[in-house]
């Protein structure tokens, strides 16, 4: 599965946010309605970089994970921030419209 990149994307990994997020996946997900997810990961998109960065600082603030846990997707150029066991891949619908994807990519002995 994947996570689709609207705009500016994080992504970040279920496990980091289970481990380091204030209430664990489920007050994540319920501090984000409608949030795309997949089995692995949980993206959330903002229209601007300033967005972004307070979603960023906020993360920092609380102790997240945010060199294990997240990575940044842009819609036109895909990876823009990386992090181990996240990769983004182009997805074409035509030789010109193209859009990205986020995955993850789960190391050896790395829980499923």
């Amino acid at each position: 599965m994947s996570i689709p990149i609207v705009f500016f994307t994080a992504v970040l990994k279920k496990q980091a946010i289970e481990a380091s997020y204030p209430g664990g996946l489920a007050r994540f997900l319920q501090d984000r309605p409608g949030a795309p997810q997949d089995e692995h990961l949980v993206g959330v998109s903002f229209m601007s970089g300033g967005d972004l960065q307070q979603f960023v600082d906020l993360l920092s603030a609380i102790s997240f994970d945010i060199s294990g846990g997240f990575a940044v997707g842009e819609m036109f150029n895909g990876e823009w921030e990386p992090c181990n066991g996240i990769e983004f891949k182009a997805q074409y619908s035509d030789s010109v419209n193209r859009g990205w994807q986020a995955t993850a990519v789960l190391e050896r002995g790395e829980p499923r």
